[in-house]
Parts: C-alpha cells; structure tokens; sequence
C-alpha cells in the first residue's frame, strides 16, 4: 500500500508544480516560475536517463515503452506495481525493479520535491499574493512527495527479508505487530516531514544550503555505509537549534514577508513535531534496535563483522566486489 501511495504523492506533486508555474507566470514572478520549471523538467531528464540506462539492454520495443511511462507521468505507478506484485527481474535489465523504484525516488527528492519545498515556500515566505489555498496545498504535496519516500525507502529495507537475512544486527527494527508497525511509518513519516519543514524555514531566514540525508531525514541513511547512527542523530538535534535559532534572527522588515509571529509557529510547531514523532519511532520499534540511530560504528568496522560473521562463502566473496576501496590498499592489488 505504501508503495502506491508514493506513487499517488510523487505524481500529485507533479501536477501541482505545473499548476504553480502557471501561477507564478500569472502574476509575473518569472523567476519562481523559472525555477519550478527547471525542477520539473531536470527531473523528467533524470528519470528518463535512469530508465534507459536500466533498459539499455532491452529491446527497443521496451526502452521506448519505459520512455512513454517516463513522459506521461505514470512511472512512479508503474515502478509500484512491479514491486508490490513481484515481477521478476527480467533478462537484459541492469536492476530489479526495487533498485529502480528506489534510485528514481531518491533523484526525486532531491531534485524536485526538497528544491520544490525551498521554491514555494520562498515565493509564500516573500509575496502575500501567493499565500493561497493553491499555493499551500501545491507545498503540502513538495513536503508530502520528500516525507513519503523518504518514510517508505527506510520501512521498505528494513522489512524486506533479504535485508534483514544480511545485516540482523541493523534491519529488523520494525516490529511485526500490524498496529506498531503503523505506527512506526507513521513516525518515519513526520520525522521527515517536520525535519524538511525546519530547514526549509530555517534556509530562507539564513539562506543556508544542504539536500537529502540533511534535509529529509531519510532513516535508512543512519546506516554505518551512508552517514552513520551518531550523525543522523546529532543532525537531528542540530536541525532543531537551528530552526529555533534561525526564527530568534528572524526581523519581519518587509511589508509582505510573514509575520514573525507567524514564523515561530510555524518553526515551533514543526521542532515540537519533529521530537514527538522521533520520540514516538524510538518508542514503537523494536527495542534492541534502538542503539543504531546514536552508534559510532564506521564503515570499516561494520564491514569486518560483516566479513567475519557471515557462513556463506558468496556472501563473504561479495565483501570484497563491493568494498574494494576498505581492503586493495591494505593488501594489496
């Protein structure tokens, strides 16, 4: 269900950027309306590169088949239903469809949902004339379309058995119990959802730049592979210091800009938001899992034990394919 449902968002929030470029072109804020078309458009070109170098191999039949989806906006529902239903991978492609789903959303993100967010909220943040129920519902959809997969990438891995079979030590923190796992993605969800809100506020007051792992709160990315337990952890705390300090800065000096009454709300709102949701992850998961999102573990240590703990062979050989880089300088090669 998740996985349609990061379908459903990814395609609204296309749809509503379109809506706001028209918006923007109206009332002669070009560069909004500039910028939000660049996104766009940047996205549809990375997505339609990521399909072709996926079915490259493929025959033309198909590449031109995964370009139509590409164009039509319907991908994100195609890529769903392949993962939701199990469709084998087929001969010829470079990934599973699980791979692609996952790479194409992350491109995603970045490119057009948390750049979407920085844009409208902006445009809100600095012209009355767009402080419509359009305009926020087209910012509901930026924050939904970063928030959800961001939720799903995170839920998807840590449920999935492969994973779990691979590293139990990392993947397994979501409990089998239907209401806490609910729960659990519900809280995935807000923590990255109040986490973009503060970061967005906090760049248009500081005009501070960051994506991603520092702007999304993406959970799966606490992994000793990506930013680690204690840094995600760290940039939590750190993304809610500065949200708080970046509203105490705030001076509300143009006639148009939002009320700093307005702003703290907001940014309060979003730094309370963001605890609880935390806060109640941590509560609903399974308990022994708890110490991966403040571990100091490296990569270089997480891949020894990896090493060193695994029974089969394949796996252990797959230790160095993937993590040439931690052991040719070592040993030589």
């Amino acid at each position: 269900m998740e996985l349609y449902g990061t379908a459903i968002i990814s395609i609204v929030d296309m749809f509503t950027d379109i809506v706001m470029i028209i918006e923007y072109t109206k009332g002669e804020e070009y560069g909004f309306a500039r910028a939000c078309l660049i996104c766009v458009s940047l996205n549809l070109i990375i997505q339609s590169i990521l399909a072709f170098v996926v079915n490259a191999d493929m025959p033309l039949q198909v590449i031109l088949q995964e370009q139509f989806y590409t164009f039509t906006l319907i991908k994100p529902g195609i890529d769903a239903y392949r993962v939701a239903t199990g469709v084998e991978m087929e001969e010829g492609r470079k990934v599973s469809s699980r791979e692609e789903m996952t790479g194409a959303r992350i491109f995603e993100m970045v490119i057009e949902a948390v750049t979407g967010t920085v844009i409208q909220a902006s445009a809100i943040f600095s012209s009355a004339q767009f402080r419509t129920p359009t305009a926020f519902l087209a910012l509901t959809s930026s924050i939904s379309a970063a928030a959800f997969p961001s939720a799903v990438i995170s839920y998807d891995y840590d449920s999935n058995s492969d994973t779990r079979s691979k590293s139990p030590s990392f993947y397994g923190y979501i409990p089998n119990s239907l209401g806490r796992k609910g729960i659990c993605f519900a809280s995935l969800f807000f923590v990255s959802a109040c986490y973009l809100v503060i970061r967005t506020l906090a760049c248009l007051i500081l005009a501070a730049r960051n994506l991603l792992v520092e702007w999304t709160a993406v959970v799966q990315f606490r992994h000793s592979h990506d930013v680690g337990g204690l840094y995600f952890y760290l940039n939590l705390l750190q993304t809610i210091i500065l949200g708080l300090g970046s509203t105490l800065a705030y001076e509300d000096d143009n006639t148009e800009a939002l009320d700093k009454s307005m702003v703290t709300i907001i940014m309060g709102s979003a730094s309370v938001g963001l605890i609880l949701s935390f806060g109640l992850l941590l509560l609903s998961i399974n308990r022994e899992y708890v110490k991966s999102f403040t571990s100091s573990k490296t990569s270089n240590v997480f891949v020894q034990e990896y090493f060193t703990r695994r029974e089969e062979g394949f796996q252990k050989i797959r230790v160095f394919g993937i993590n040439e880089a931690k052991w040719r300088k070592a040993i030589g090669g």
